[in-house]
């Protein structure tokens, strides 16, 4: 009787010892899911990245860059892109109504995604700098003219911009 009972009080402290360090599930084991990596570690795999990952975008049928930075950046799974103000593609600035410089600032957008391999239409997410929100409307107007597939979009109100432009935009895209 005694050694069944070393056994069976064995056997509870093992029991009590699993349970401690095992994890249970939330719910009943008949209806936990089995587990899977997440979905980023099967789309993408894992190894550390360099710089040699992403590449400097330049269009020269953009406006040139006011300062010491890229129109965008591509990386294997994003392209990032500058803000682009109202400007032709040799750097002067575009005048008539906020419609006029929206345009000319969607057209440096596309020269730049197309120098980028891509296009308006893989653009997933939009910055546009206003400096009078009164010029929403007809921001939106020109806008619904470029951009249908409605991307993720912000719109600031900003105090200045540069070369005291009324409007900037820019964009993240896919590859």
């Amino acid at each position: 009787m005694r050694a069944a009972f070393r056994s069976l009080s064995l056997r509870s402290s093992l029991a009590r010892a699993s349970a401690i360090t095992t994890p249970r599930p939330l719910v009943p084991s008949s209806t936990t899911p089995a587990r899977r990596p997440p979905q980023s570690a099967q789309l993408y795999p894992q190894h550390s990245r360099t710089m040699a990952d992403y590449t400097h975008i330049n269009s020269s049928e953009a406006a040139p860059a006011l300062g010491p930075y890229s129109h965008a950046i591509k990386t294997p799974t994003a392209i990032y892109l500058s803000g682009s103000i109202p400007c032709d593609a040799q750097g002067n600035l575009v005048e008539g109504t906020i419609g006029d410089k929206t345009a000319a600032v969607f057209k440096n957008i596309k020269a730049v995604l197309e120098a980028a391999d891509s296009s308006i239409e893989r653009i997933v997410k939009v910055t546009i700098f206003l400096t009078d929100m009164a010029n929403f409307a007809d921001v939106n107007t020109e806008y619904a003219k470029w951009i249908q597939h409605k991307p993720a979009r912000s719109c600031v109100a900003v105090k200045q911009l540069p070369k005291n432009v009324d409007v900037e935009i820019e964009v993240i895209a896919l590859p």
